[in-house]
């Protein structure tokens, strides 16, 4: 799904609807033509555009009005030579680029409003294939930019790949740059994007002419994945893409229940593409027979859930000799796609919707609420495709057929479907087990290293078998990746679930050996102590709250330390919390103490610590909060503390504890520590600990004499007014960038208007003229800020006339 803005989201799930405002643009030259505001007016009448996981070249139509309201003298028939519209050239031509947005906004919102401007979304661009010249309309159909790439051909027969294996990103590339597309026009983005490294490797081989698209397909679809243009959030631009779909996902990305959807106009279920078995026939080409002809093998992919619903559906695809996939890794990988595709696709839903639902792209997982009619239970479905229609007055709808889970094509799949005669693999014996194995837990998965066995055949790659069920047999089923490294990573798993892996060695002619011993796996969260030690970060300390507890209760928070006690007790968890779901209980028990991670200070500045803290006894203080400074060395330089509770804190009744103290020049780093006293038999809440640096300003400046030969100084007449009770006037710029001052002034002798009473430094003048109004002894005096460094009084004043300085502050910009 595409990335919402905040009024994108709002406007979408509004209950009483929104409003889908259409615009279209034509690039004629150098500058995009609106068709909407041609001459003053609207030529424009509608637009419908889709995208369909069965093509990859997205469509759509545009509706225009042929003649504006002065007939041909506005007309925007592209051989209407006479027509102002095309007296630059013909703005609609067959090959002109076309760009479609959409703003969604609340009903009702004036297409005036910046809503409405700020808010269009770029959702179809592509090139007219197409024009139909009507006496009343002109139609014109689009391809997406995808028709660029079906159009040109690779005009002669060229080999890539390589013995060792390149991987098929930069396989595809190749193709791109040897046929004048490396460099891609503007329109079409830069170059092949791949989100995700697909880890597949081509081998030599020899690309047959035609279509350049097609050619990307096919190596595409080789590891069950696509290629299309789709939208990069990260650059907000379309890009011709590698991609997979997440075809594991579970969480919808979005729900339509009864009350959005206008029908479901068909709602069906057909076994015709249900394939619970999937088995593909390639030719190995590390295994070669006498003559020197890879041999025929087989891999299997099966869905025994399926298959217990509908039957064994068996299924072949089967590889030809010059087939990239020509390896157990390659095959396996394209019979798991199948089957993970073709195995859950026996519902399938239309639906339509009111709007225009840009924010969905083909391969989302989207949720379609139950209306007691066709389901009594939402039904989570993979979007098969997408039209939208929308026309200039506002009315917009928009078409979504779903299937089955996230996939690619099924149509792809079929075409594929064969069962040709398959020849037995000869017995073998592989390489002996990887010993060794050395699991390390990662963010989602694990990193898993090993070696190879002194003994047994020499081995050329090894596959990684992962499965959540102990003592399991490696398999189709179970496997996860293959290298040729003695390492392996994964990413995909799910945290805090138990996993177990063995490794399979195999040899250059591709024989699998004996699998590795098994080890136990458990993949991790993302947690506070695994960001890099002592950095600061946003909120300090980390988890100041105790929310985060990868380690479960049975240990302290993340990114705390117990230095004295026995966590569970005399501390602990507790659901009593001030702020959020935890907070920490400590016990009457002997001293009990835990601190903080250390995190960044510096010297001079003024930090301001804070607790809430409760107790179960009034009056009495049961702990510390400390604030310890730490040299680079993480030697104690100096601490701070207060007292949590005291004479008058009340029982049971959470309060706020605090100190405050400058950093000294030596200390780097700070901990907060939270030390429980042993005096009083009583029991201690701790939770929100706090430590906030207080912003630093810029010192204070004197404003000198007149007489004085420094720029920011009275002009003549003014001066500090009785300098032994108010000081002296003077002034600054704040963290804000602000200019203030402060301080009380006097006039030492008869003023005419326009004189100056300040002339301020460089760095202290308004980009422009500010005027002020202050109170003085003698009323309201206007005073002007210049930017030429002057501050002026504009009336004449009496001497001895005193007024304050304290409102006079502005911003330089």
């Amino acid at each position: 799904m595409r990335a919402l803005s905040l009024q994108d989201r709002a406007a979408l799930e509004c209950a009483a609807g929104f409003a889908s405002v259409l615009r279209v643009r034509v690039l004629r030259g150098t500058q995009w033509v609106d068709l909407s505001t041609l001459m003053g007016g609207d030529m424009l009448m509608g637009a419908k555009w889709s995208t369909n996981l069965d093509a990859q070249v997205a469509q759509a139509t545009l509706s225009v009005a042929r003649n504006g309201p002065d007939g041909r003298a506005l007309s925007l028939a592209p051989l209407v030579a006479s027509s102002a519209l095309n007296s630059a050239g013909p703005i609609l031509r067959v090959g002109a680029w076309v760009l479609i947005e959409v703003a969604t906004v609340p009903l009702g919102t004036a297409r005036s409003s910046p809503l409405v401007t700020d808010g269009f979304r770029e959702v179809f661009r592509g090139r007219i294939d197409q024009l139909d010249v009507g006496a009343e309309e002109i139609n014109a159909t689009c391809l997406d930019a995808a028709s660029v790439i079906q159009d040109t051909f690779a005009e002669s027969e060229k080999e890539y790949g390589s013995d060792a294996g390149t991987p098929v990103q930069v396989v595809m590339q190749a193709i791109l740059n040897d046929w004048g597309l490396g460099s891609l026009p503007a329109q079409l983005g830069v170059g092949l994007y791949v989100p995700v490294d697909p880890l597949s490797m081509r081998g030599k081989y020899l690309q047959r002419t035609g279509p350049v698209l097609d050619a990307l397909r096919e190596l595409a679809g080789q590891i069950g994945w696509d290629v299309r243009y789709r939208w990069r959030a990260d650059t907000n631009a379309w890009a011709l893409s590698l991609w997979s779909p997440d075809r594991l996902a579970t969480a919808p990305v979005w729900r339509y229940g009864p009350e959005h959807y206008v029908e479901l106009s068909s709602v069906a279920q057909s076994l015709a593409d249900i394939r619970t078995d999937v088995e593909v026939v390639y030719s190995d080409k590390a295994d070669k027979d006498s003559t020197g002809l890879a041999r025929r093998k087989k891999v299997y992919a099966e869905n025994p859930t399926a298959r217990a619903l509908y039957g064994r559906r068996w299924m072949q695809v089967a590889e030809a000799s010059t087939s990239n996939i020509n390896t157990a890794p390659e095959a396996q990988r394209l019979a798991d796609a199948a089957i993970a595709d073709l195995s859950r696709a026996a519902l399938q839903v239309t639906m339509r919707l009111q709007g225009v639902h840009w924010h969905l792209e083909v391969s989302d997982l989207v949720a379609v609420g139950a209306n007691g009619v066709h389901f009594d239970t939402d039904q989570a479905l993979g979007v098969v495709s997408i039209e939208c229609e929308c026309g200039s007055n506002g009315e917009a709808r928009t078409t979504v057929q779903l299937r089955g889970a996230p996939s690619t094509s099924i149509m792809q799949w079929m075409q594929r479907e064969a069962a040709p005669g398959c020849a037995p693999s000869a017995p073998f014996t592989g390489p002996s087990a990887p010993v060794d194995l050395v699991p390390t837990p990662t963010v989602n998965g694990f990193a898993l290293t090993f070696k190879a066995s002194a003994s047994g055949a020499t081995w050329d790659s090894y596959e990684l078998h992962v499965s959540p069920t102990a003592g399991f047999a490696p398999s189709s089923g179970t496997f996860k990746t293959a290298s040729r490294a003695t390492r392996f990573e994964v990413a995909d798993l799910t945290p805090g679930a138990s996993y177990y892996a063995r490794v399979v060695g195999r040899d250059r002619t591709g024989n699998l050996g004996a699998a590795s011993a098994e080890v136990a796996l458990a993949p991790r969260y993302v947690e506070p102590r695994m960001l890099f030690p002592r950095v600061s970060y946003a909120a300090l300390p980390l988890n100041s709250d105790f929310e985060a507890a990868t380690s479960g209760v049975n240990a302290p928070p993340d990114a705390w330390v117990l230095n004295s006690g026995a966590w569970g007790a005399s501390v602990g968890f507790t659901s009593d919390a001030y702020a959020g779901s935890s907070a920490l209980r400590f016990i009457p028990s002997a001293a009990t103490s835990i601190s903080s991670q250390p995190f960044v200070v510096r010297g001079g500045e003024t930090w301001i610590v804070s607790a809430y803290a409760k107790q179960d006894t009034a009056n009495v203080a049961a702990g510390l909060l400390v604030f310890e400074f730490l040299n680079s060395a993480f030697v104690a330089v100096s601490n701070v503390t207060v007292s949590l509770g005291g004479a008058t804190t009340p029982a049971n009744t959470y309060s706020r504890f605090a100190l405050q103290s400058q950093v000294p020049a030596t200390a780097r780093y700070a901990i907060v520590t939270v030390s429980r006293s042993s005096t009083f038999a009583t029991v201690l809440t701790l939770d929100s600990v706090s430590a906030v640096a207080v912003p630093t300003f810029e010192s204070w400046r004197r404003v000198m004499p007149s007489t004085d030969t420094s720029i920011s100084k009275f002009g003549a007449g003014f001066g500090n007014e009785n300098e032994s009770v108010y000081g002296l006037a003077e002034y600054r710029r704040n963290d804000l960038g602000d200019v203030e001052f402060r301080g009380n002034v006097a006039t030492t002798a008869a003023i005419a208007s326009g004189a100056t009473l300040l002339a301020n430094s460089v760095d202290y003048r308004p980009s422009r003229a500010l005027k002020f109004y202050m109170g003085s002894s003698a009323g309201i005096i206007p005073v002007i800020v210049l930017p030429t460094g002057g501050v002026t009084v504009s009336v004449g004043l009496a001497m001895g006339v005193t007024f304050s300085l304290t409102s006079l502050r502005y911003s330089l910009n």
